[in-house]
């Protein structure tokens, strides 16, 4: 199961039952103490300081948030919100709509955007801010020099061309074909030395940044270290924007299991408690009646799924995967995974945005009901028609969760429920470490699976292969991407590449929507409910908390007076 990051005051946006999108003690500047360390617990020291490398993880996009640009972060409600600290504009051009996207109207109406930087914005090495460092980006990320190591593209695939200019302080970014999510790019920002080779790329910046661009930067040339097992930022001096209260903020690494003890210590301020171990209910338990301790809940940036297998066994028949997704009562789970921790239930009703961001919509009308009888009727109806496919007997379907994780054993319990409901037999196949994905979900070995995914601001462009349909690879093997299920049409393949395409955003929207309701209705995935998120902190921290899928602000994180 995906673990997501760090109540007062409440924020919260999306689906009008969601839980809040962030929950953290707000405080004015003037309330805010000047100065001071505080320390953040996580969960290791992080591999790398390069977002866009697989072993990335979320102490690497805490450091990236803190030191480095992002021209369009992402707000409580998910949503890109432009940076005035590094941008004073960002104008979008040309590019076909939905409606006429054929080559001819694309290749004469190419889209480009042009960024105008803050005159002000400079590296830590005196440099302004420039096309060098956008043009370095684009090409280490494009996909096109396998000497870079990479997570994806990411959308930098679309990019044609980086230009300075067309006046000064601007840099021009053209498309070979209309991108939507073109907020998505450069955030973060690398500078130009960090993506000059691959070298460079890869192994360099893996402790140490050539040059950094915020409110906070690397505390001198062992700010990474692992003996410590810590990462201290400092804040910038040179820094132009709004002054961060901290003196520094210090990365530590601390283990689940002692993370509270660690609060109660004074060892750390800040620390994301495990809401998925066993016990979780009673160390929430334990945390909220510390005095000196207060207890952030919302939801997390992440949402846990239940895969059912499109490619192999029984579920491959539509009909009948169709049936049994209808038979699972989501709100019934949410609620049995909520409840234990105190937290709301929300089974999210889409695939795409989380209840909490902005955009959400529920089309999981479109799956259908089971019915009265929970499904039951439906069911054996779909395995009479499928007949020799899944076998005289009704099959015994497999349900996989990774081992010691109390939420995905308590779906492998209710889903065991609601299929006996409908007529079929179920037995849960608990597994530990990398085991579960590698020789499991990675392999088709697998009825259904739990398992979460992040939440992201851009899903058209970031979720994109975890739905795509699989397509056969020149050794005849069929290549999945991050599509699990294995499932797919063609019609959401183009519905994909469409809302990609839209740069109208009403229509987009709309498509977003219509795509949503036809991965419904091909059974392959359902959302069960956001993570649930849980940060504690030292009852003095303000302006940190449980973020969701925003970002802090970091100039304003610190203690009260």
């Amino acid at each position: 199961m995906a673990a997501p990051l760090p109540l007062a005051a409440a924020c919260s946006g999306g689906g009008a039952d969601a839980p809040p999108a962030q929950s953290l003690t707000a405080a004015p500047a003037a309330q805010v103490r000047a100065g001071g360390t505080q320390t953040w617990a996580v969960g290791g020291v992080p591999a790398t300081l390069n977002v866009h490398q697989t072993d990335a993880d979320a102490a690497t996009r805490t450091v990236a948030e803190a030191v480095l640009p992002a021209l369009f972060p992402p707000d409580s409600g998910g949503r890109p919100t432009m940076d005035q600290d590094y941008l004073v504009k960002a104008v979008s051009k040309g590019g076909a709509s939905s409606d006429d996207a054929s080559d001819d109207a694309e290749a004469a109406n190419p889209q480009t955007v042009v960024y105008t930087l803050n005159p002000q914005a400079r590296w830590s090495d005196g440099k302004p801010l420039s096309a060098a460092d956008f043009a370095g980006q684009w090409k280490a990320l494009r996909g096109t020099d396998p000497g870079y190591w990479t997570s994806g593209t990411g959308g930098y695939d679309a990019v044609s061309d980086v230009t300075a200019g067309p006046g000064a302080h601007q840099v021009t970014v053209s498309f070979k074909r209309p991108f939507a999510d073109w907020r998505a790019l450069f955030t973060p920002l690398y500078p130009a030395a960090a993506t000059k080779s691959p070298e460079a790329f890869n192994d360099g910046l893996r402790r140490h940044l050539p040059a950094t661009a915020g409110p906070f930067r690397l505390a001198g040339s062992d700010a990474v270290d692992d003996k410590a097992g810590t990462v201290t930022l400092e804040r910038d001096p040179k820094w132009w924007g709004t002054r961060a209260r901290l003196d520094k903020l210090v990365l530590k690494a601390v283990p689940a299991e002692q993370r509270l003890a660690a609060l109660k210590s004074g060892s750390v301020d800040l620390a994301r408690l495990d809401t998925d171990a066993p016990g979780a209910a009673t160390l929430l338990r334990q945390a909220s009646a510390t005095h000196g301790i207060t207890l952030h809940k919302g939801a997390g940036g992440a949402w846990t799924q239940l895969t059912l297998n499109g490619g192999t066994g029984p579920l491959k028949d539509g009909d009948l995967r169709r049936a049994v997704a209808r038979a699972i009562d989501r709100n019934a789970i949410a609620k049995d995974v909520a409840a234990p921790l105190g937290m709301t239930a929300f089974a999210p009703g889409n695939h795409l945005l989380m209840g909490t961001q902005a955009g959400y919509s529920d089309n999981s009308s479109a799956l259908g009901s089971a019915g009265d009888d929970g499904g039951k009727g439906e069911v054996q109806k779909a395995l009479k028609a499928a007949g020799d496919a899944v076998g005289t007997d009704a099959p015994v379907l497999r349900v996989v969760i990774p081992k010691n994780s109390a939420q995905a054993e308590t779906v492998a319990k209710d889903v065991h429920t609601m299929l006996a409901k409908a007529g079929l037999r179920s037995r849960t196949v608990a597994v530990s470490g990398d085991g579960f994905f590698t020789d499991h979900v990675a392999t088709g070995d697998f009825d259904l699976a739990v398992y979460s995914w992040p939440a992201t601001a851009f899903p058209v462009v970031d979720d994109r292969a975890i739905y795509a349909k699989p397509q056969p690879s020149e050794d005849g093997s069929m290549n999945i991407g991050r599509n699990w299920a294995r499932t797919g049409t063609d019609e959401i393949d183009l519905l994909f590449r469409k809302a990609g395409a839209e740069l109208d955003t009403g229509k987009a929207s709309d498509l977003r929507n219509t795509l949503d309701a036809r991965l419904w209705r091909e059974a392959g995935s359902l959302p069960l409910f956001q993570v649930p998120d849980v940060v504690a902190t030292r009852a003095n921290v303000v302006n940190a908390g449980a973020f969701g899928v925003g970002t802090p602000d970091f100039t304003a994180v610190g203690f009260r007076k």
